[in-house]
């Protein structure tokens, strides 16, 4: 008898599925259906954008190279200027140290190189998105019908950042989010001399006991916590992160590599620079090509 039941809903969904998607097919004229499939054939515009993305890219990676270069002859310059003036072998050595110091320090380019790589991911991934979403949504775009979200807040097709989320406005009226990997912030490199002068706990993320502990490969200067750890200035210490890739992921609560408990742990994050922050509006939308606008985290003083 259930079975019944549910084979008679199942086809009754069905026929009222179908009935609808008649009834607005009935509503649409020739001329509306030739704007759809003109829209949908569009779409394949996204899959170009790829190459841009990668451009951008490229474009990035060879400005830090750059900058890498100018450093290396800088630090060169200093170099010569410090072994003219040594007159023993003592002295050279502790020349030749300070320029490897230094090389390490301020010519890797470390973070450059991140900053490019996140931005060409998250531009690729919104490109994937777009390409996937596009024939859904030209019944609305092709069509100019004025779709919002949030009592008008934002129009169809508006990305914007809602605390650690990633929300889309979509054409349907309808608003998706996903949670990012932290929270939104996309500088966490600090060097372990830094971390540490400013009170922060450097390491990877670690999980599990002590005979079985698994860490990440990736090390952060991490914060709060049991013992009240501190970022440097200008960092935030944020509570949602993707945790480490490791068996152990399961396991909950982060440890030192000893096992022990680190409790309410953090990560510090690098506060972007956000022109706009203090004017007393919360823009965070994000634009074509950004991934990064105003949170409650990044800029408390105009979101809450």
């Amino acid at each position: 008898m259930i079975k019944r039941k549910i084979i008679f809903l199942t086809l009754t969904f069905v026929v009222l599925l179908a009935f609808i998607a008649v009834f607005v097919s009935a509503s649409l004229s020739s001329e509306d259906f030739s704007k759809i499939a003109e829209c949908k054939k569009n779409c394949g515009i996204f899959q170009e954008e790829r190459v841009i993305c990668k451009q951008t890219y490229d474009s990035c990676t060879s400005s830090c190279n750059e900058a890498s270069f100018l450093c290396l002859e800088k630090q060169r310059g200093i170099l010569n200027s410090c072994m003219a003036l040594c007159d023993q072998k003592s002295c050279i050595y502790n020349c030749s140290k300070e320029f490897n110091n230094n090389k390490r320090l301020f010519c890797r380019q470390a973070d450059c190189k991140t900053i490019c790589s996140s931005n060409y991911s998250s531009c690729k991934i919104d490109t994937k998105e777009k390409y996937k979403e596009c024939p859904k949504n030209c019944k609305y775009t092709a069509l100019n019908v004025n779709s919002t979200c949030e009592n008008g807040k934002y129009q169809g097709g508006d990305k914007f950042l809602k605390g650690c989320n990633v929300c889309t406005c979509g054409f349907n009226s309808k608003v998706t989010c996903k949670k990012s990997d932290f929270c939104n912030f996309q500088n966490l490199n600090v060097s372990k001399d830094k971390c540490l002068a400013a009170g922060g706990f450097f390491q990877e993320l670690c999980k599990g006991p002590y005979f079985g502990i698994g860490c990440g490969k990736e090390y952060y200067c991490q914060c709060d916590g049991t013992n009240g750890y501190t970022c440097p200035a200008n960092y935030t210490c944020i509570k949602e992160f993707k945790g480490p890739g490791i068996k152990q992921q399961s396991i909950s609560g982060l440890k030192t590599k000893l096992g022990k408990d680190l409790g309410d742990i953090g990560l510090c994050a690098q506060n972007p620079v956000l022109e706009s922050c203090g004017n007393g509006i919360c823009d965070n939308l994000l634009t074509p090509g950004s991934d990064i606008a105003e949170t409650v985290f990044n800029c408390p003083v105009d979101c809450v």
